[in-house]
């Protein structure tokens, strides 16, 4: 069993367009599907995928309930999805219960995408409802290709948001921190959250990541693509690169993803 636990699809109608801003905003990134839901589970199979978790993203306060109806349709077609709230928002809290309701999975949020610093204190009634909600929240953590002087998202951030909120249920995304591997050992690595692997494979050198794994623990480390960013056979093989032993990619690959779908993590303190 295979679990991504970070990629994004768009409604079929603006997924071509989305694309296509994310791709300008990035220097040219290329993405490997269509960005609908259809194709990206045909490109699982081939890539050796069993299943995915969706993010989603409100990139205006306008977005956010437009993109939670999103995430709702594809829960109820079995799907695992992701919400989001955007912090300027002002129903942002209320629309958190409705997320927990509507049995969408977990939340993401991105800083520079929505525009806020990790460890804003106006951010604090938002995680304050994610960590009393039970709801995983997967982060945008590190610099961004479209925003790369920004550090709304650095790894010191993140790091008091999870001492701040210590039930909450924080996935740190790209290894801890995009192109931040000596931060995430400094300020994150063996705190209680977890990493997920996403958008790794050629952006950090495979002794970072094989250290990064060490000093967190495997058991708190899941498998992504950040589909359609990067194809799943290219992080699949980032993994077979870290040389770890069949349990810890066990742990990676499926077992750490069900704990929490499951519903059966708080705070990635291990028991």
């Amino acid at each position: 069993m295979v679990i991504d636990f970070h990629a994004h699809i768009f409604p079929d109608h603006l997924a071509q367009r989305a694309l296509a801003s994310i791709s300008d905003k990035s220097g040219g990134l290329r993405p490997v599907t269509s960005g609908i839901l259809s194709d990206t589970l045909e490109k699982g199979p081939v890539w050796g995928i069993d299943r995915f978790v969706f993010l989603n993203i409100a990139t205006s306060p306008k977005q956010q309930r437009k993109v939670n109806d999103f995430a709702l349709s594809l829960v109820a077609d079995g799907q695992y999805a992701f919400g989001s709230v955007h912090p300027e928002a002002e129903d942002a809290v209320e629309e958190l219960h409705r997320i927990k309701e509507a049995g969408i999975f977990g939340v993401k949020l991105h800083p520079h995408y929505q525009g806020f610093a990790m460890d804003d204190p106006r951010m604090a009634p938002i995680y304050e409802t994610i960590e009393k909600l039970s709801l995983p929240v997967v982060f945008h953590s590190g610099k961004d290709i479209a925003y790369p002087n920004d550090d709304k998202a650095h790894p010191k951030r993140l790091a008091q948001v999870v001492r701040s909120f210590p039930g909450m249920t924080v996935i740190a995304a790209h290894m801890g921190a995009w192109n931040c591997a000596e931060d995430v050992l400094e300020h994150l690595a063996g705190l209680p959250l977890y990493f997920d692997t996403s958008f790794s494979k050629g952006y950090i050198r495979t002794e970072d990541a094989r250290a990064i794994v060490r000093a967190h623990g495997a058991d708190r480390i899941l498998f992504g693509t950040d589909a359609p960013w990067m194809d799943g056979a290219a992080a699949l093989s980032f993994i077979d690169e870290l040389t770890l032993t069949e349990e810890e990619k066990e742990n990676i690959l499926h077992k750490n993803a069900e704990r929490i779908l499951k519903g059966e993590e708080q705070g990635a303190r291990r028991s």
